[in-house]
């Protein structure tokens, strides 16, 4: 089986909540995609997610945190290409800085790979979870949105995995 990407765990083991608001999704680990790569791709993907995690550590080498904000859960709906179904997506979307790191990331460990293969980048977020019905996702949207305005989550990239 071929690596398809590589993806930047969060995670807040000191806070419950963050057990309650991040569950697995069919990507694994609550994540954010650093890079999605297809199946072909020339990328030493392990060496990479070595990279971006070490670069992503603050300068007293600790963990980089992001908050996690009611503003920013959205639902994404489109057409899944392997069931024909429509899929509804809760997303927690990064501020504005916390996205402006990750793409800093991307343009210094990822871009310059460019001609290794189809790299998929999108806007930074974490699946919060997938359903395959818009009220049941809207339901769960509106959940955490409320979660998150009475107090943001603070969260912290605490590893990579490869898949």
């Amino acid at each position: 089986m071929a690596a398809s990407g590589v993806f930047l765990i969060v995670s807040n083991f000191a806070d419950a909540r963050a057990r309650e608001l991040l569950t697995s999704t069919y990507g694994g680990y609550p994540h954010i995609t650093l890079v999605y790569t297809g199946a072909a791709t020339s990328i030493k993907l392990a060496a990479l997610g070595a990279r971006v995690l070490e670069a992503s550590l603050d300068a007293d080498n600790t963990p980089r945190r992001l908050t996690l904000r009611a503003e920013d859960v959205r639902v994404n709906s489109f057409e899944h290409a392997k069931s024909g179904r429509t899929r509804h997506d809760v997303l927690i979307g990064l501020s504005a800085a916390d996205s402006g790191f990750i793409e800093r990331l991307r343009d210094a460990h990822v871009k310059p790979q460019a001609g290794a293969g189809t790299l998929v980048m999108r806007e930074p977020h974490i699946t919060q979870s997938i359903h395959w019905s818009a009220a049941a996702a809207n339901e769960e949207a509106a959940e955490v949105r409320a979660a998150l305005a009475a107090k943001p989550l603070d969260v912290y990239i605490t590893g990579f995995t490869i898949d």
